[in-house]
């Protein structure tokens, strides 16, 4: 997986309070365990607030963020994109006369993501991403990918790099979009995808 950007400020957010929420703990622990006269051998110490930060950024980035709660109340409002997505695409290679069955999956934390794009002739992964939330029509993705054909595909398709948008359109958990190659392929499509249940 590799890194995302977003365009809100929830993780500027999010380190303000975890830093908190650090220091306080800390500093709970410190006053309950003077207040009982409470000490450890040497070899156990209090972790420090950075550890403590550490860990709950750590069990965040994975799971905590994906709670609906915090989605609802707008503390997170980077949506949750991973699993298996199923739909089709047509290219201009053909002038749009065949849809190709596709399948994206996308593994995604807080931080990072992949989503990785199978097809009958290729498979393609994402190398950087991008999730604009503040859209006006709805959260958006934007990812450069590394397309890979199959080996038995002809010779005149080879490695190539290309961009895919997708807009996220929550009501109906489904993705549309659009993709285009580099100069060499000089292709583009459309692409449309449905989550899997």
């Amino acid at each position: 997986m590799h890194p995302y950007a977003v365009d809100s400020e929830e993780r500027i957010h999010i380190v303000f309070l975890f830093a908190t929420l650090s220091i306080i703990l800390i500093w709970a622990v410190q006053h309950v365990l003077t207040y009982f006269a409470i000490s450890f051998p040497w070899f156990i110490c209090i972790p420090s607030p950075f550890a403590v930060f550490g860990l709950l950024w750590l069990f965040f980035d994975r799971y905590l963020w994906k709670f609906s709660i915090l989605h609802s109340i707008g503390l997170i409002k980077t949506p949750d994109l991973s699993g298996e997505w199923h739909g089709d695409l047509q290219s201009s290679h053909d002038e749009y006369h065949t849809v190709h069955p596709i399948s994206l999956k996308v593994d995604q934390n807080w931080t990072s993501i992949c989503l990785f794009l199978h097809a009958n002739v290729s498979s393609s992964q994402s190398e950087v991403a991008s999730i604009y939330i503040n859209d006006s029509t709805g959260p958006v993705i934007n990812y450069l990918y590394l397309n890979d054909p199959n080996p038995k595909t002809p010779k005149t398709m080879h490695i190539h790099r290309g961009t895919t948008t997708l807009r996220y359109d929550a009501s109906k958990d489904t993705l549309e979009g659009s993709y285009y190659t580099d100069g060499k392929r000089k292709n583009y499509g459309e692409i449309r995808l449905e989550r899997g249940k």
